[in-house]
């Protein structure tokens, strides 16, 4: 029974009392429990869309299945800006000598920005001004430094607020006034002129109202400094104590000629803005202050014409702080502390005429939570402050029971994930388990309680029927680009995709990290057909997939794994195949060896790898299919032929793959489509003699144009354009055919297999 059917007519009739309790408790139960701070942060058990399919051993009996668990903040969360805390402290500078000076600044509180009305910062070559306010014994001490490009001050001592002048507004509980001074210093305008008017804009009493004045002419009288005392008298007051409120506004008023408006600059904390951290602290429009005892630190003002607002993205992934102000800001850094811990920082850069810094809140450490923190500029000016509740820390995530099943039977398998961080991808954990004991050439499902089934098929023991790869490099540039590719080699059915470095191009860079999950949306988008079946993918480490893109670039390089992990962490924490070091082969019964190899990325190319790679050939003699696949080119259809990388492979591997009856090689880069001629010894050779070089480099990536084909002795063809190679694997040769992204057929070559 709903709530509502307890308070329909003639619903517990004579208990209308007992009705209405009931209503009352269950709308404060509702409101108690949704009060209650709830783990804003979670992982989810699966992600489809993080979802990895790849081998580590045997394809015919293993499957690996991985998906990435990222910390996920659910909206909505709980962020909020929030009140800078209270009335500004305004700090006791003791007995000062009125001269104009401002010798007393460095104990006041600093204005550095004074900001127009619509919040934006004069052009400082035209005017600025900068203020310090203070009190002692005698009253409210305010100091200007004003420099202007033109200064034209009102005829009429009544009208002075219309041209070049300085107001301050006062008030307490019981009196209000407006104290306007025109500097003088001009010519028909010598002397420095002051009248008192009421917050309305009418002129006071002024045998009531005092003030001592000090003003210094700079530059023929456009510039100027100006000193005031406003005694506590004018509020008709005595004596003061610390601890006291009052309420003040300042302005400095710029007038560059008869014709123009005046600019009334403000003091950098804006009573009238409601979006303004003080602004629930004002009094008819005047900022609220409090009288601070003798010996406290002068505070830092929250500047105006900033906005602070911290939201959730759309993945509900981050919380970021987005501040915005006057263009005045561009170039400034921007810090994010938690207490006296700077945990983040952004820049200023221009958007719609304003400056605009994002800030990727971190998580707090575990066991800790986010409660208050601040945002300064790099001078330690405040610009707001923000409060995220409820936003803890997690452990990593928990294990995950797989269960799968061979499609149609009804028994079921289960087994757990291994769960490891991804590295330098703060909160995101790699959920990985590798089934085995399969059946070869076999469609499997899996499933996460709670989730979609998905499923895959195991790799075929021998070579009894024609088997289908999809080979190709450089992948993501553009993801839409990378999707048409996609769905053009999905359309020939392969049984696992090859990739051959250059995966997301986010060049090993923590900051580049949503190229990853724009790569991985890309794969869940068209890499999963109609039945869920999931397409396996195994990929070589590119120049795109480090941070320095080669070993040699690197002036701290060491042969080890914390090195390569260090500069490559995406690739050796999401790839399970090839692993550490970076090379590894990888055996489809005897009809296929692919040996995934490092181009100078993370490791040398000579020296351990060769030997290597020496050893894994002249152990595969009877494999049908070797296949080398890596990244930089031995013969480049774009790169320099001298290049160091690509010399080096024709020096250490080139002799190995001919020796070992390699006929294809895959290698990529160039961002752009090749093949060479078969080639021994450094020449061009028949078919049946020699090493086939395909590939190129061009799935997703922008577009190089290649060497030209016949001033090439190497190349047999060679294109600008994005391609995919459909590779079929048949008993007595292997049938390459190459395809655009839009499907046409650009070059096709039918290569013997190894005897």
């Amino acid at each position: 029974m709903r709530l509502s059917d307890y308070s329909t007519p003639g619903a517990f009739t004579g208990h209308k009392q007992m009705s209405r309790f009931f209503a009352v408790f269950i709308a404060f139960l509702g409101a108690f429990l949704g009060a209650l701070p709830a783990a804003a942060e979670s992982f989810e058990a699966f992600r489809a869309d993080r979802l990895l399919l790849t081998w580590q051993r045997d394809p015919a009996t293993t499957m690996t299945i991985q998906w990435l668990s990222e910390r996920r903040i659910n909206p909505p969360v709980d962020v909020e800006p929030i009140d800078d805390g209270g009335p500004l402290a305004l700090p006791y500078i003791g007995p000062v000598p009125l001269d104009g000076s401002g010798g007393w600044t460095g104990r006041g509180l600093a204005v550095p920005y004074l900001v127009q009305m619509n919040l934006q910062v004069p052009d400082p070559s035209a005017f600025s001004a900068r203020a310090w306010l203070g009190w002692n014994e005698q009253g409210v001490v305010v100091f200007a430094d004003v420099r202007a490009r033109e200064r034209h001050e009102h005829e009429e001592s009544e009208r002075l607020v219309h041209g070049d002048s300085v107001s301050l507004y006062m008030m307490d509980d019981n009196s209000r006034f407006q104290l306007v001074v025109a500097p003088g210093g001009l010519e028909g305008q010598p002397n420095t002129r002051h009248i008192f008017q009421d917050t309305g804009g009418r002129a006071a009493d002024v045998d009531e109202l005092t003030a001592e004045i000090a003003v210094r002419h700079e530059k023929d009288g456009k510039d100027y400094r100006i000193e005031m005392l406003v005694p506590w008298s004018n509020l008709g007051r005595d004596k003061v104590e610390a601890g006291m409120d009052l309420f003040l506004q300042f302005h400095v008023i710029n007038h560059d000629g008869p014709r123009g408006s005046p600019d009334r600059n403000w003091v950098s904390l804006n009573a009238n803005n409601p979006r303004h951290p003080h602004y629930r602290h004002t009094k008819d429009r005047l900022a609220a202050f409090r009288l601070a005892p003798p010996g406290s630190a002068a505070p830092k003002l929250i500047l105006t014409g900033t906005r602070v607002e911290p939201r959730v993205d759309a993945r509900g992934e981050a919380v970021r702080v987005r501040v915005t102000g006057g263009e005045f800001l561009l170039g400034r850094t921007v810090h994010l502390y938690s207490g006296r811990t700077r945990i983040a920082s952004g820049r200023f850069t221009p958007w719609e005429r304003q400056g605009l810094a994002t800030i990727n809140v971190p998580p707090p450490p575990e066991g800790r939570r986010w409660d208050t923190l601040r945002v300064l500029l790099e001078d330690d000016t405040p610009l707001g402050v923000v409060r995220i509740p409820h936003w803890f820390m997690q452990r990593s995530p928990e294990p995950v029971r797989v269960r799968y099943w061979k499609a149609g039977s009804d028994e079921r398998h289960a087994a757990v994930t291994r769960v490891s961080p991804v590295a330098q991808w703060r909160n995101t954990y790699t959920q990985r388990v590798e089934l085995t004991g399969l059946e070869p050439d076999t469609e499997y499902r899996f499933q996460v309680d709670g989730y979609d089934d998905y499923g895959f098929r195991t790799m075929p023991a021998t070579l009894d029927e024609p088997v289908r790869l999809a080979v190709g490099g450089n992948v993501r540039h553009n993801q839409r680009r990378m999707e048409r590719t996609n769905r053009m080699v999905m359309k020939h059915r392969p049984r696992a995709i090859i990739w051959g470095g250059g995966l997301a191009y986010a060049n090993g860079d923590p900051s580049n990290l949503q190229h990853w999950r724009e790569w991985f949306d890309a794969n869940h988008n068209t890499l999963i057909d109609g039945r869920r079946v999931v397409t396996p993918i195994l990929a070589a480490i590119g120049n795109p997939d480090v941070w320095s893109g080669h070993h040699f670039r690197s002036s701290d390089y060491e042969p080890n794994d914390a090195w390569r992990e260090s500069v490559a962490p995406c690739f050796y924490s999401l790839f399970a195949f090839p692993g550490q070091p970076g090379h590894n082969v990888l055996d489809f019964g005897d009809y296929l060896s692919l040996i995934i190899l490092d181009s100078d990325h993370t490791a040398p190319v000579g020296g351990e790898q060769t030997r290597w790679l020496e050893e894994v050939l002249a152990g595969r003699r009877h494999v049908r299919n070797l296949f080398p696949v890596y990244h930089v080119p031995a013969y480049p259809s774009v790169l320099n032929f001298d290049d160091r990388t690509s010399a080096a492979i024709r020096q250490h591997w080139a002799p190995l793959f001919e020796q070992s009856g390699v006929r294809l090689v895959f290698e990529h880069h160039d961002h752009a489509y090749k093949r060479s001629h078969p080639i021994r010894n450094g020449e061009a050779v028949a078919l049946e003699e020699g090493v086939v070089y395909i590939g190129g480099g061009a799935w997703g990536s922008n577009l190089r144009e290649p060497h030209d084909v016949d001033g090439t002795w190497y190349l047999k063809e060679a294109r600008s354009m994005h391609h995919a190679l459909i590779v079929t694997l048949h008993p007595t040769h292997t049938e390459v055919r190459v395809h655009s992204a839009d499907g046409e057929l650009i070059d096709e070559v039918d290569i013997p297999v190894s005897p």
